[in-house]
């Protein structure tokens, strides 16, 4: 999936299992580029791999990814700036 949505989040996922909610996601192999805030939005109990995400919330400084867990093999940024390679 590719992303570019000006003033969103990026993609943005949360799964609710039963009333009181949680449950989670994982989103792999996702490129996002240029959103006004973070690439890529998830619930606490989601994950996410092999994604490409840049120059969001305002830079490749400033972070990609709001909540979840990294899984790895993921390219935030570019290299040299900011945060770089890894994702927060």
């Amino acid at each position: 999936m590719r992303s570019s949505h000006r003033g969103l989040i990026g993609l943005a996922f949360a799964l609710l299992a039963g009333p009181a909610g949680g449950g989670g996601c994982t989103v792999i192999g996702n490129t996002a580029h240029g959103n006004d805030k973070q690439g890529l939005g998830l619930d606490a109990d989601s994950g996410y791999a092999q994604n490409a995400l840049r120059q969001h919330n305002g830079g490749n400084d400033q972070a990609q990814v709001l909540s979840g867990v990294d899984c790895g093999q993921n390219i935030c940024g570019a290299a040299g700036q900011g945060n770089g390679i890894a994702c927060p």
